[in-house]
């Protein structure tokens, strides 16, 4: 039996706060920031990129703005 392991492609996740989505992928999932910056206006929001593999500079993205509904 062949043992396969669990990539990431690249995707997102819009955060109602983005800080504690940060802190739990890092501490929890052992993802590293790679980068993090701003979307520009309008709306002003913050994103952080994050990778498992140092080879890629993002695998997965958080975004903050999420709105309720």
């Amino acid at each position: 039996m062949t043992t396969q392991s669990m990539r990431f492609g690249h995707f997102g996740v819009n955060c109602f706060d983005i800080t504690k989505m940060e802190n739990f992928y890092t501490q929890v999932m052992g993802m590293v920031v790679a980068d993090r910056g701003y979307v520009p206006p309008p709306g002003d929001r913050h994103i952080v990129f994050m990778t498992l593999d140092p080879g890629e500079h993002h695998q997965f993205i958080l975004c903050s703005g999420r709105t309720e509904g």
